[in-house]
């Protein structure tokens, strides 16, 4: 079968032909129709976070192609099915709270190990961008016959978006929240779900350009503003108060605070940051209300320019997240088996397998306007 290889952490990823996975008596063969691709498998790579040699990719939607021998509870050879890639016991007590995401064995197929032990991840870290994938029987969802492979694939990001929005926790009533880095996946996939938050009543739209953030407002019915910000000068630091002071003060209002802050009189219930580099979150967090909350799922290195005691004294809320839960993609896919979801609109470029490569390129350097990219394995019929 053809899939995209990494031999190993540091030669980058290959087109290359290997043996259709054999399965084990617990296992599903999943005929790969619909991939999705992320660019952030290879700094995964790189820190050594993903095991290898491997295939990658972990978003996937195909149908059966072969049972393992145990498995008998109605999944058939030809059903319609998407690949669930978050590994977990199942077992745990994060597991057992309906947290599969924070298991000490998470993992998501495909992409890189999470959690303090390997658990399942050793055997089952070969991913999706192939002809056909090996999957545990219990992390295979059937899909409804109105969803196509391309959603089924992509359902991924939406469910990850959808525990985004929850961990931020908006509870005010007519709140305003930031969104951050939102003209990619993770940001329209967000716009789309936040119908299901009513209590968001108007949205700030972060981001380099004030044309790309024009495009994406039609995609929610939530009132939104552009908000183009670039990247402070080495002078432009948030200031933490007078030299030789014990505890610093809260950092100055600077001109993109003050904006912000006159967008929401009432303040800033929430900052969601997709931002995965830079400073724009040091540049904007000031404005956000007492007692707003930070959901960080940007994967940014860069580290907060703002003293602990003014988070302290604001009581701020900040969230790290990685993926969702299955309770998560069962709520998504729910909503688009009875068209409450709609995200199809939001595909913007298709690659078949052997263009991988050039669909990795488009995500990375953001030439184009990418909102989301599918690798069409076997190309579906309308």
């Amino acid at each position: 079968m053809l899939a995209l290889h990494a031999q190993d952490a540091s030669s980058g990823l290959k087109l290359k032909q290997l043996p259709v996975p054999s399965l084990g008596p617990e296992d599903v063969l999943i005929k790969v129709y619909s991939a999705g691709i992320t660019p952030g498998v290879m700094k995964l790579l790189k820190m050594g976070q993903s095991a290898v040699p491997t295939t990658v990719g972990h978003e996937a939607a195909g149908v059966v192609e072969a049972l393992g021998e145990n498995i008998k509870d109605g999944l058939n050879v030809g059903d319609r099915v998407r690949l669930h890639p978050i590994l977990s016991c199942g077992e745990c007590h994060q597991c057992q709270l309906g947290f599969d995401s924070m298991c000490d064995e998470a993992a998501q197929m495909g992409f890189a190990k999470f959690g303090e032990r390997t658990g399942l991840y050793a055997q089952y870290h070969d991913g999706a961008l192939a002809e056909y994938v090996r999957v545990p029987r219990r992390f295979v969802d059937r899909l409804p016959d109105n969803v196509s492979f391309d959603i089924g694939a992509k359902l991924h990001d939406a469910a990850t978006a959808l525990r985004v929005l929850k961990l931020a926790e908006v509870t005010k009533p007519n709140s305003t929240i930031i969104l951050t880095a939102p003209t990619g996946t993770m940001g329209t996939v967000t716009l789309k779900l936040v119908k299901f938050f009513p209590n968001i009543k108007k949205i700030i739209l972060v981001g380099r350009s004030k044309e790309r953030l024009e495009s994406i407002q039609h995609l929610t019915e939530v009132e939104t503003v552009v908000f183009p910000i670039s990247a402070p000068s080495q002078d432009s630091k948030p200031s933490s108060g007078p030299p030789g002071e014990s505890i610093p003060g809260p950092p100055q209002p600077s001109p993109i605070v003050r904006q912000l802050r006159e967008l929401a009189p009432e303040g800033i219930s929430a900052i969601i940051d997709y931002v995965p580099a830079g400073p724009t979150l040091s540049q904007i967090l000031p404005a956000l209300a007492t007692r707003g909350t930070i959901v960080h799922m940007g994967g940014s290195p860069a580290p907060l320019q703002i003293p602990l005691v003014f988070i302290m004294s604001k009581a701020w809320r900040l969230v790290g997240n990685r993926a969702h839960t299955r309770d998560d993609a069962q709520e998504i896919l729910d909503w688009l088996q009875s068209d409450q979801l709609v995200i199809s609109d939001l595909i913007t470029h298709r690659f078949p397998l052997k263009d991988a490569h050039r669909a990795i390129d488009a995500i990375e350097t953001r030439d184009e306007h990418v909102w989301m990219s599918i690798i069409e394995v076997i190309p579906e019929k309308v």
